[in-house]
């Protein structure tokens, strides 16, 4: 049986995996709080696109030095 990890809401289909390993940068009210690694989903028909399959732990938090490399992959803000 096949169970699909998440579904288009408008389109009613499964999501597929687009991009792996990007990496998020999650703000706060006072700015940049981390980066974590995680994957893109896309509906095929529609495109829409969510992130999901979070890391377990932060690449970098805001106050560590390497926070501002430019060398990570794609990179996401939430």
């Amino acid at each position: 049986m096949f169970i699909p990890k998440a579904t288009c809401f408008a389109c009613k289909i499964p999501l597929k995996a687009y991009k792996n390993d990007v990496t998020v940068q999650v703000n706060s009210s006072f700015g940049p709080y981390y980066k974590i690694a995680a994957d893109v989903w896309r509906c095929p028909s529609c495109l829409t696109r969510i992130i999901m399959g979070y890391a377990e732990e932060p690449i970098a938090m805001n106050h560590e030095e390497n926070f501002q490399r430019h060398d990570w992959n794609e990179e996401v803000n939430l």
